[in-house]
C-alpha cells in the first residue's frame, strides 16, 4: 500500500541511489494513476514547467536547490531524486515536452510523468503515476494521488466536458443543486462524479472533513460533491429513484448517465454507511479504504485509453526519450572503457606498439603518408595535432594501427586492413540502424497491444455490467415465478397447457431471422404481422459479432412479443402501445422485461437532425406515400456491451395491422455514442 501520511505522496525516505539512465524507461513500469488536463487559457508546457519547479522546490525542500536548473534539461539533483526531460519542437505547429520524475523510496521505485503539449490556443497534460515492477492492481492501489496534480488544480482552471475539476470537495448548499446535476448528466465527462450527501446539518462541516479524507485518492480523476443537508432533498427530487444518494451516503456516478434507463443504477455504486464507519478511527479515515474507492474512477480512465491527441504526445516523447536514453548509454559504456584496451582474444602482433616503446611504421603506411603530403597529390580531411611533424606522424599511424588492431584483428597498417576496418564500422553502423528500426517496431508493436488491452478492459467492464442487469433479471423472474406457483397451488392448479399453436424455436442467426420475416422461403407464421423491411448489412455486421447466437435468440425473442401484440390488437382485445403492452399484468401474451424496450428516442436524439435521420427506415407504399417513415421505438438486448446492437420498428396495427422492422444493427447515434 501507499507510504506516507495524510495526502502524501509515495515518497517518504528515500536510500537508494539513483538509477541509471536506462532505469527511465517508461515500459519499466506500471501506471496506476493517469489524469488529462484540457488546457486553454495558458501555454500546457509552461503550465507543466511552473508546477514542475515548485514540486520539486517543495521536494526537495532547500532553498535555491534550483537557481542554476533551467526546467529544460535532465538532471540528477542528489541520491535521492532525478528528472528526465525531452522536448519535441514543431515551428509553428505544436510543441511538446516530457517531465519525468523518478523517485525511490523502501516501498519501490516510482515514477511521476507529465506529457505537455501546446499549440494552436490549446493544450493538454497528461499525468501517470507509476511504479515498478507491479500488477496493474497492485500499481492502481499502490501509487497515491501526485502532489502536482492538485498544484496544478490549484493554478490553472481544469474541466472535463462541462464539469469543472477541483483538488477538493466542492459543497452544494440551497440553489447550487444544478451544479452538481449538471455534472452528473454531463454526458461529455470521461471521469467520475462522486455525490456525498449529508444526515444532517450539525455534521457537515464534519462530513466534509471525512470525505476529503476518503476521496483523497481520487483527486484529478473525479469530481467530489459534499451535498449538505439543507440541499440532499433538492438534489434528490431532480434525479429518478434509482441514481439518487440518500443521506449518509456516497455515490460515485460513471460517464454516460442515463436518466431515463431504470437499469442505469446499477452503474453508479455506493460506498455502504457501514464500511465507511468502520474505517473511521480517531476522526480520520484510516487504512485502505480512500485506495479502494478510488479503484473504480481509476481504472475508467485507465481502461478508457487516451484521446489520439494525447496518445500522439505520449508517443513521440516516449521514443524520444527512449533514443536519447540509448544515446546516454552508449556514452556512458563509451566513457568507461580504458582508451587503450585491447579486444578480448587478440594478441598484440609483433613490433605492435605499446605504452612504453616507439610505435613502428610499417613502410606502406609510411609510404601512404609520404605520398599524401607530395603537392600533386588529393589532400585527404586528417587533423594532426601540432607538432605533428616526425613522431607525430608516427602517433597519428599507431593509433590507425591500435583500432585496426582491435576491431579487425590485424596488426599492419595497410590498403587492405583500412578497407577491413571501413567495411566492419559500415556494418556494425549498419546493424545499430536495423537493431533501432527493430525495437521502433517492437515499440509499435506494444503499443497497438496496449491499446487492445485497454478495448479489452473496457469490454470486460461493460460484460460485468450486462451481466450483472441479467442477473438481476433473473432473479426477479425467480421470485415471481415462485409466487405463481404459490399461487397455482392454492388454486389447486396442477397443470397448464403449453401453447404450440407456432413454433417459435428461435433461429441460429440474424441472418435466419431476417429470413423468416420476408416474403418467399422460410417465411415464419410470424411474418401474417411483422415483417422485415430494413438493409440487410447492418444485420451482417450483427452477425459477425455474434458467434454463439446471443443476440438472436434475444431478437426472436422480441419479434414474437410484437407477434402476440398485434394479434390481441387485431382481435380488439388490447387497444395500447407495445410499451403498455409489456407494462400491463392483464393483456394475456408473451412479454419480455419493459426495460428492454424503449417506446421512443430522447429529445436531445429527434432533435438533432442527423440523428434523427438515421431512424427513418422504409415501410411499404401503403403505410407511407414516401416509403419512409421515423422508427424511434427499438428494443435493446444489451445495455452496455461496445456494439450494443438495437431493433427498430414501426407499429402500424392501427393502419395495416402489421409491424415493420426497419432496422436491425449496431446501436444508432446519441450523445453517448457519438
Amino acid at each position: 500500500m501507499m507510504s506516507g501520511g495524510g495526502y502524501g505522496e509515495f515518497a517518504t525516505v528515500i536510500t537508494d541511489a539513483v538509477p541509471s539512465p536506462s532505469a527511465g524507461a517508461a515500459d519499466q513500469v506500471t501506471v496506476g494513476y493517469r489524469t488529462i488536463f484540457r488546457v486553454t487559457l495558458d501555454d500546457a508546457v509552461a503550465v507543466a514547467e511552473r508546477n514542475v519547479r515548485g514540486w520539486l522546490t517543495q521536494k526537495l525542500g532547500t532553498a535555491g536547490a534550483l537557481d542554476d536548473w533551467d526546467g529544460h534539461s535532465s538532471r540528477t539533483f542528489n541520491s535521492q531524486l532525478s528528472i528526465v526531460v525531452v522536448e519535441i519542437g514543431e515551428p509553428g505547429r505544436t510543441h511538446r515536452r516530457l517531465y519525468r520524475l523518478i523517485d525511490k523510496n523502501p516501498g519501490g521505485r516510482f515514477e511521476i510523468s507529465l506529457f505537455a503539449a501546446a499549440g494552436a490556443g490549446a493544450g493538454h497534460i497528461v499525468i501517470e503515476g507509476a511504479r515498478d515492477s507491479a500488477s496493474t492492481e497492485s500499481a492502481i492501489d499502490g501509487v497515491a494521488t501526485p502532489n502536482i496534480v492538485r498544484q496544478i488544480l490549484g493554478d490553472i482552471p481544469v474541466v472535463d466536458g462541462t464539469t469543472e475539476i477541483t483538488g477538493t470537495p466542492r459543497v452544494i448548499r440551497p440553489g447550487d443543486e444544478r451544479d452538481v446535476i449538471d455534472a452528473i448528466i454531463d454526458d461529455k465527462r470521461t471521469m467520475s462524479v462522486i455525490v456525498a450527501s449529508s444526515l444532517t446539518a450539525d455534521v457537515d462541516a464534519r462530513w466534509l472533513e471525512i470525505i476529503d479524507q476518503l476521496t483523497r485518492y481520487s483527486v484529478g480523476v473525479a469530481t467530489v460533491f459534499v451535498v449538505y443537508a439543507d440541499a440532499v432533498e433538492e438534489v434528490n427530487r431532480r434525479l429518478p429513484p434509482t441514481l439518487r444518494v440518500p443521506g449518509g451516503q456516497v455515490r460515485t456516478f460513471a460517464p454516460g448517465v442515463r436518466l431515463d434507463d431504470p437499469d442505469d443504477g446499477i452503474a453508479h455504486r455506493f460506498l455502504g454507511p457501514a464500511t465507511l464507519g468502520r474505517s473511521i478511527r480517531q476522526g480520520r479515515v484510516r487504512g485502505s479504504l480512500p485506495a479502494v474507492h478510488a479503484r473504480g474512477p481509476r481504472s475508467r480512465l485507465l481502461e478508457r485509453g487516451v484521446p489520439a491527441d494525447a496518445r500522439r504526445t505520449i508517443d513521440l516523447l516516449t521514443r524520444a526519450e527512449r533514443a536519447e536514453l540509448r544515446a546516454i548509454e552508449v556514452r556512458r559504456r563509451v566513457a568507461d572503457k580504458p582508451a587503450t584496451a585491447a579486444t578480448p582474444g587478440v594478441a598484440t602482433p609483433p613490433g605492435a606498439a605499446t605504452d612504453d616503446q616507439s610505435p613502428q611504421i610499417d613502410a606502406e603506411a609510411e609510404t601512404a603518408v609520404a605520398a599524401s603530403e607530395a603537392p600533386d597529390a588529393p589532400q585527404p580531411q586528417v587533423s594532426v595535432s601540432p607538432g605533428a611533424a616526425g613522431g607525430g606522424i608516427q602517433a597519428f599511424v599507431s593509433s590507425i594501427r591500435r583500432l585496426i588492431q582491435k576491431w579487425v584483428k590485424r596488426s599492419e597498417v595497410s590498403r587492405e586492413s583500412l578497407e577491413e576496418l571501413d567495411a566492419f564500422v559500415e556494418g556494425q553502423v549498419a546493424e545499430v540502424a536495423v537493431a533501432t528500426e527493430q525495437i521502433d517496431e517492437v515499440v509499435g508493436e506494444n503499443e497497438s497491444l496496449r491499446r487492445e488491452v485497454e478495448a479489452l478492459r473496457a469490454a470486460i467492464d461493460s460484460d460485468d455490467f450486462e451481466s450483472a442487469i441479467i442477473a438481476d433479471e433473473i432473479r426477479r423472474l425467480d421470485h415471481e415465478n415462485q409466487r405463481l406457483r404459490r399461487q397455482l397451488r392454492e388454486a389447486q392448479i396442477f397443470y397448464v397447457s403449453d401453447d404450440t399453436s407456432v413454433d417459435w424455436e428461435p433461429p441460429t442467426d440474424v441472418e435466419e431471422l431476417v429470413t423468416r420475416l420476408t416474403a418467399g422461403e422460410g417465411q415464419h407464421r410470424a411474418f401474417d404481422s411483422v415483417q422485415f423491411t430494413g438493409k440487410r448489412d447492418a444485420v451482417l455486421e450483427v452477425g459477425r459479432r455474434d458467434p454463439y447466437g446471443k443476440y438472436a435468440r434475444d431478437f426472436w425473442d422480441y419479434v414474437r412479443v410484437l407477434f402476440e401484440y398485434a394479434e390481441l390488437r387485431a382481435t380488439g382485445s388490447f387497444a395500447g402501445n407495445v410499451h403498455m403492452y409489456l407494462s400491463n399484468d392483464s393483456a394475456d401474451g408473451h412479454k419480455c422485461n419493459p426495460q428492454r424496450h424503449a417506446g421512443r428516442e430522447s429529445d436531445s436524439v429527434l432533435g438533432n437532425a442527423q440523428w434523427r435521420a438515421e431512424r427513418v427506415h422504409a415501410v411499404p407504399l401503403n403505410v407511407d406515400p414516401t416509403g419512409l417513415v421515423l422508427m424511434d421505438a427499438h428494443f435493446k438486448p444489451t445495455h452496455r456491451d461496445m456494439f450494443a446492437p438495437r431493433m427498430h420498428y414501426f407499429d402500424d396495427t392501427n393502419n395495416t395491422g402489421k409491424i415493420y422492422i426497419g432496422y436491425i444493427g449496431k446501436h444508432l447515434t446519441t450523445t453517448l455514442t457519438s
